[in-house]
């Protein structure tokens, strides 16, 4: 004769319980990734950066803008996240000089190997919510005014531009162009990597 031992599953009917494990394990695992994402994020400052579109100089700046062919900073544009603690602002300034053109500036950035911030990181920080990097900036680099050299763009007449993002006397953060023939001082630093 032989004899069955009639055993009890350890968490009881299991056939039943696999759906419900199933749901709580995957509950789980959103819940971790999204605490490890906000402690990666948490007390610095990062963009993001959707590059499936790209910036669109006729639709942001306006009628008769565009961008250069062949003037966008390749490695700024394979960027898709920016943490703004690591960003570096650069006059190129060299010793004894009070201002320099800002072609003479792109030349001299491309000499020294800097990663020059483009229009969509640009058009990121001045339509962030509530431009909560650019008050970072502010407040904690004392930053008000800054160019972003990794677009060149072009108007009608042929000129050569980059954008600018500036701090009102309001305390506001607006843009504009800059001619790259125009001067660049010490007050004018460009973004960089």
């Amino acid at each position: 004769m032989v004899f069955k031992r009639k055993s009890k599953p350890i968490f009881g009917d299991i056939e039943m319980k696999v759906p419900y494990l199933r749901r709580r394990i995957a509950l789980f695992l959103v819940n971790l990734a999204d605490r490890l994402e906000k402690q990666k994020h948490s007390g610095r400052h990062i963009l993001v950066i959707d590059r499936s579109v790209p910036f669109g100089a006729a639709g942001f700046v306006g009628f008769g803008w565009s961008v250069i062919d062949g003037e966008e900073n390749k490695a700024s544009l394979a960027l898709t996240e920016i943490d703004f603690e690591k960003v570096s602002f650069e006059t190129c300034l060299k010793s004894g000089e009070k201002c320099i053109t800002g072609e003479e500036k792109l030349v001299r950035h491309a000499k020294a190997g800097h990663v020059l911030l483009d229009a969509k990181i640009f058009q990121k920080l001045y339509e962030e919510e509530d431009q909560k990097t650019l008050e970072y900036l502010y407040r904690e680099k004392s930053i008000t005014w800054f160019e972003f050299p990794g677009t060149v763009l072009r108007y009608l007449n042929d000129s050569r531009y980059a954008l600018f993002l500036y701090r009102d006397d309001g305390g506001r953060w607006s843009w504009r162009c800059y001619w790259l023939d125009g001067d660049r001082d010490a007050r004018n630093p460009s973004v960089v990597l």
